[in-house]
């Protein structure tokens, strides 16, 4: 079996000794799992727009809210899971779990011969081995600040922080309170690094894209982003705004149909006075005949 992605990598220096150490760790249990991180940083949410429905107490809301994270998570694990399989990388732990053993048939490519693929040298678990080859992105970062980064632009906007028509000084709990879900993010993207799961770099480019998805989810369910003054307002489907613009403008279609009515009248009166200037007309005529 082939791995995927193909990758080529040092093995060892011309000298003998390890040539790559930045993939010579040992092989670490994760602290989180991927099924633990995505439904923590799925549910998490999910409650906490629930919970904001007991202040708000808005259908519109809770269904933007949901479906704008579920935007958010859907588009950035695609996204994620596209560059897992067509680019990847060498996590740091990929030497421990390929266990390589060189034949002696087999001679090394590249610079000095220093460089190997998976099927020539690997004697490892071929799962492991294939999940070792995937380090870029990472995927538990990605769903971190995919999830919990739009909680804490949901919870940004719906505490009016950034308001500017409100003069009075907002609670330093509010900043607390959209703090702790990026807390919760980055310890997660760090515990990759810990277990020697992920470089560095890979959980940056994963938060990266998580932002990204999280700000375009949310900018999907709602009117805005940056504008204090709408951008906790949802954005309506067709049926629902329908339904609303029905329940709470019954003024504005009396006034419609009053409207059309008095143009219809106008219009009867008019029609009615023409006759009535016809008719004069007929009269005068009739009263004094032109002399020839």
């Amino acid at each position: 079996m082939e791995a995927r992605p193909a990758r080529l990598f040092p093995l060892f220096s011309p000298d003998g000794t390890t040539y790559a150490p930045e993939i010579s760790y040992p092989y670490q249990k994760n602290i989180f799992s991927s099924l633990a991180a995505g439904l923590i940083c799925g549910f998490i949410p999910i409650g906490t727009i629930l919970l904001a429905q007991i202040g708000f107490k808005s259908f519109a809301d809770l269904s933007s809210g949901i479906l704008g994270l579920l935007y958010s998570l859907s588009t950035g694990t695609c996204f994620q899971v596209i560059l897992k399989k067509s680019i990847g990388g060498l996590r740091p732990h990929f030497l421990a779990v390929c266990e390589p053993e060189i034949p002696d048939d087999v001679v090394g490519v590249g610079f000095n011969g220093i460089m190997y693929a998976v099927d020539q040298v690997c004697t490892g678990d071929r799962d492991r081995i294939n999940n070792a080859l995937q380090s870029f992105p990472s995927g538990h970062s990605e769903i971190a600040f995919a999830g919990l980064g739009y909680l804490t632009i949901y919870l940004f906007t719906h505490l009016r922080i950034p308001d500017r028509n409100k003069i009075e000084r907002t609670g330093f709990w509010r900043m607390i309170l959209v703090m702790l879900p990026l807390l919760l993010a980055t310890y997660i993207a760090c515990t990759l690094v810990l277990a020697y799961h992920h470089h560095a770099t890979d959980c940056f480019f994963g938060a990266a894209i998580g932002i990204v998805t999280a700000s375009l989810g949310y900018r999907s369910a709602y009117r805005s982003l940056f504008d204090g003054t709408t951008n906790w307002r949802p954005r309506l489907g067709r049926r629902m705004k329908r339904e609303m613009e029905r329940q709470t403008d019954p003024v504005a279609e009396d006034g419609d149909e009053e409207s059309v009515l008095g143009a219809r009248g106008r219009e009867a009166g008019a029609r009615a006075g023409a006759a009535r200037e016809g008719e004069d007309d007929a009269d005068a005529v009739r009263r004094y005949p032109r002399r020839s």
